[in-house]
This record gives C-alpha cells, sequence and structure tokens, in this order.
C-alpha cells in the first residue's frame, strides 16, 4: 500500500513548490517492520516546527523556536498547549505553560515521563519537570544532540575554554541528572586525538551526530564528527562500539580550517554540501540493535534509511519507506515502547519558501 500526502508551498513571485512525502506501507527490519498510521501538516505557530518528542501515550512536544515547546494530543485535528514559553511571554502565556520564564530559543527536545528539555544549538537549554514547576536553565556553549531518560540528561556537545576554543579537551558527550539540578554534569566521551577543536569545533554545525538512551536506560551515541557508533552502560561505562568507517555516511569532520569557516557563516554553501552526503538525522532502538536513520538527497527528493548496528557486531542497512520531494528535507523521531514520532522538516532556500513540517505517527510491529 502507498500512502502519499501532497502539499504545496507559495513561493516567491507567487510559484508553486509541490513536496510530496509518501510512506510505501511498511519497512521490513529483520523480525519487525515500521508502519505508519496518522499524518498531520502543521500550520500557523506550528509550521516550522524543529523537534519532536512523546508527551504520553495519546500527546507529544513539539519545538517551534523563539515559540517556545507545545503539548500536543493526537486528535483529528492536533490540540496544542504551550508548555514551554518564548522568552518574551506574557503573564497568560506562562500561566497557560505553568512556568514561571520562558526561554530564548527552543530548537531541540528532549523528554522523558519527568523531565522536559528544550535546547539551542547555541548558548544552552532549559529544563522543568512534566507537572507545574519553575523552569531551570543551564549554559552549554554547543549543543548537536539531547536526549534524557528519566532524569538522566546525555548532551553532544562542546564547551569553550577561556581562549573561546571549543572543546580543545576533546570532551564531546556529557552526562548528569536533571533531579540534582546537573550538578554532576560531566563529559563521559573524549576525541580519541583530545581535539575537539578539529572536529566538533569545526563541524558542530552539520548536526551529524546524535544521542539516545535506549528503553533500559543504556546510551547509544553517534558522534558524527569523530568515527564509530557507542553504547554506554547506566553507569556511563562504555560497553562496546561499532566501527562506522565503510558505512558510506559522515562519522567525522572532514574540513580543514578555512572549509569550517566557509560552511560556518553560508547557509546555501552548507545545505549544497549536506545534499551530496549522507548524514545520521536520528536514532531508533530495535530488536536487532540501535538504528540511526540516515538520510540521502538526490535530484529526485530525499529518502532515508535505517542502519542497524546489531547485537551480533554487524551492520545491517535497511530502506526506511519514506521519501520527500524536498532535497532538503530532514527527520526527527522519537520512539515510546512500539510507538514512533517522526517530524519531517525542510530548510528555507532562496526563490523557496520552507514547506511546512510535518508529524507522522508509526508502529515497530
Amino acid at each position: 500500500m502507498v500512502h502519499c500526502w501532497a502539499l504545496t508551498a507559495t513561493a516567491s513571485r507567487m510559484a508553486v513548490s509541490l513536496a510530496l512525502v509518501c510512506f510505501l506501507g511498511a519497512a521490513s527490519v529483520g523480525a519487525q517492520s515500521i508502519a505508519t498510521s496518522r499524518m498531520w501538516t502543521l500550520s500557523g505557530d506550528l509550521r516550522d516546527s524543529s523537534d519532536v518528542r512523546w508527551a504520553s501515550a495519546d500527546a507529544i512536544y513539539l519545538a517551534i523556536g523563539k515559540g517556545g515547546v507545545v503539548r500536543c494530543l493526537l486528535t483529528g485535528r492536533l490540540k496544542c498547549g504551550l508548555f514551554v514559553a518564548p522568552l518574551d511571554a506574557d503573564r497568560s502565556q506562562l500561566r497557560e505553560s505553568g512556568s514561571d520564564r520562558g526561554f530564548f530559543f527552543s530548537r531541540l527536545l528532549a523528554a522523558s515521563d519527568e523531565y522536559v528539555v528544550a535546547a539551542s544549538p547555541f548558548r544552552g537549554f532549559a529544563f522543568r519537570g512534566t507537572g507545574p514547576g519553575p523552569l531551570m536553565e543551564q549554559a552549554f556553549d554547543t549543543i548537536v544532540d539531547i536526549d534524557v531518560r528519566g532524569s538522566n540528561l546525555a548532551l553532544l556537545g562542546g564547551r569553550r575554554d577561556g581562549s573561546g576554543k571549543l572543546a580543545p579537551d576533546g570532551a564531546l558527550v556529557w552526562q548528569g541528572s536533571l533531579s540534582s539540578r546537573l550538578r554532576d554534569l560531566k563529559p563521559i566521551y573524549f576525541s580519541p586525538a583530545r581535539s575537539g577543536e578539529k572536529s566538533m569545533g569545526w563541524c558542530h554545525f552539520l548536526e551529524t551526530g546524535v544521542v539516545n538512551f535506549l528503553q533500559d536506560g543504556r546510551l547509544f551515541l553517534v558522534p558524527g564528527v569523530e568515527p564509530g557508533a557507542l553504547l554506554y552502560d547506566t553507569n556511563g561505562r562504555l560497553i562496546r562500539s561499532w566501527p562506522t568507517d565503510h558505512l558510506n555516511f559522515v562519522d567525522r569532520c572532514p574540513f580543514d580550517y578555512q572549509q569550517s569557516a566557509l560552511y560556518a557563516r553560508d547557509y546555501e554553501a552548507r545545505l549544497e554540501w549536506l545534499r551530496a552526503h549522507r548524514t545520521v538525522d536520528d536514532a531508533l532502538e530495535l530488536k536487532d540493535g540501535p538504528a540511526v536513520i540516515v538520510r540521502k538527497s538526490s535530484d529526485r527528493g530525499t529518502t532515508w534509511s535505517l542502519l542497524i548496528f546489531q547485537w551480533d557486531g554487524k551492520t545491517r542497512e535497511v530502506a526506511l519507506p519514506l521519501k520527500s520531494d524536498s532535497r532538503n528535507a530532514r527527520i526527527r523521531a522519537d520512539q515510546r515502547g512500539s510507538a514512533v514520532a517522526f517530524l519531517v522538516i525542510d530548510a528555507e532556500v532562496p526563490g523557496r519558501k520552507a514547506l511546512p513540517s510535518q508529524v507522522l505517527i508509526g508502529d515497530i510491529r
């Protein structure tokens, strides 16, 4: 069965760009398969949503940048209420969110049954309990990805030293407890060369890495700016790894300083580079092992596959039957038991307005 949704977006000079998003039945992933059942095209304040997390079995959180974070019931039409207010929130917005303050830019999300975290790629993140209560902030210089399990937070990113260098000691992945207000936040993964400045510092803006807690509390991560896929136990101890050199996705920083400076400042050049390479968008957990969602762009649009790091040490790649006509589409995903929430997002380019984000709900069978 083929499920397709055609979306139109008006660009400059009234040109019309057509994006066709299709789920072609179910994806077989060994003993399991992934199929979708529901889909929403987002509009208004939700149009540019950038991340998704489960809030409950029938609700999700969406990050909407300067607009904060909303919690949406998965009804026929999404019913959304403010959960993390924007920085300039008025009193009525603060009352609606159930907190005492706002956050300046909610680009990335992490959520558990206990906590919600809204993060910016720069300057830091904010967190609060899932019930009414205060919103607390934590400074952090660069964040590529973030996740939380219970009160345990994992963060892929880097801190600057006194001279402004990003991650010169090689510290790239951090863990800490939100319940202790992150007084125990510490690095668990260091660049093998102990020079994150030439990996995280020069390539963090590509957003090619991921951290993902498995349902038993272990942490799976792909640094993206350094080779390898790694698994840590619940105490933050490395227990196994998989090589990635042969898997044909971006798993290291390929730039020198001059190239990094170019792609950091030139958004169009960066998008062109990303379209020419396979990159990691997010991660899921399957029975055979953790898996990353790998995107590939071509003249025909964007497709995705699941690259599974199997418990037997092997890797296997299967097509994820999702296609977008946009060459700049990316996916964010979150898993709650067997349920998966996908958020398909687009990038705005000259002459074409970004297409609205879409939420798709699937199930791992």
